[in-house]
């Protein structure tokens, strides 16, 4: 049995002790997953272009993907060429140009150096010319070239009449400064007139919310534990328990694992009917 009068039961054969440090515990730990769910979706780049203050148009790349590679030979040399794919790494893959590619320069068909990787990449509105709507950047390795830097790829997208069959080409080559812009005229490309939603996306939200009851929470239980006369860290309210926390959390965690390796123990306030 437990070595105190206050527990829950957690399974048939195990109780744990303390309820009310048990739910808030589990409450703050999916808290921390949700907000780490949030941070991944928010960081993992989209294929869809925005409608901003300037610009109310809004552009969706996915449609131009495809499921094998473009390809368009380099305007310095004849056995050179770009192998690309939008908003996804290129199926080529070789030792030059590994899994995660999104462009590749390639020589007599393989693969030279990578011009750009598939998580690396962002989209904005183009403004070098006034039938180009987007312009995708994907970066590389580092550039030993004069410009130094990094290997620059940069995908210009023109809008185009529909039935205009998508036709790449390479608009310029710097070779000092690593880097290749490329035209993929398309009427996808075109995108459709929308207007800036302004508001804020749910993962900002999640976390302003969070933090704002972590600063209230501390503000009130500091105020009350200096007018019951507590100073230093003994004003921090709940201290006890927040002390307790990553001690509870080992202990959860061996307790997790001996059920799931069968080597069943007792681990602090875990313990053994």
């Amino acid at each position: 049995l437990l070595h105190s009068s206050h527990y829950c039961t957690l399974s048939p054969l195990y109780t744990y002790h303390c309820c009310r440090i048990k739910w808030i515990v589990m409450m703050m730990l999916l808290l921390v997953v949700a907000l780490f769910a949030v941070g991944l979706a928010s960081a993992s780049p989209s294929c869809v272009l925005q409608p901003s203050k300037k610009h109310h148009l809004r552009v969706d790349l996915n449609k131009l993907t495809k499921p094998d590679d473009y390809s368009v030979p380099s305007t310095l040399a004849e056995a050179f060429q770009f192998v690309f794919n939008v908003c996804k790494e290129i199926s080529f893959v070789d030792s030059k140009c590994p899994a995660g590619t999104m462009v590749c320069e390639q020589y007599n068909n393989k693969g030279s150096q990578v011009f750009g990787d598939a998580n690396s990449f962002s989209i904005a509105h183009d403004e070098s010319d006034p039938s180009y709507t987007a312009v995708l950047t994907t970066t590389g390795p580092s550039c030993q070239g004069a410009g130094g830097g990094v290997f620059t790829t940069r995908l210009h997208f023109k809008c185009v009449n529909t039935g205009f069959i998508p036709n790449p080409s390479v608009l310029s080559e710097d070779v000092q400064g690593c880097s290749v812009d490329i035209l993929i005229p398309s009427a996808d490309a075109c995108g459709v007139a929308a207007k800036p939603s302004g508001g804020t996306d749910g993962g900002s939200i999640l976390v302003i919310i969070f933090f704002t009851l972590l600063i209230v929470y501390l503000a009130v239980g500091i105020f009350i534990g200096h007018r019951k006369g507590n100073r230093g860290v003994e004003m921090v309210p709940n201290l006890t328990f927040w002390a307790s926390i990553p001690g509870l959390v080992k202990d959860g965690f061996k307790f997790i694992s001996s059920k799931i390796t069968g080597n069943n123990q007792t681990y602090g306030s875990y313990s053994k009917l």
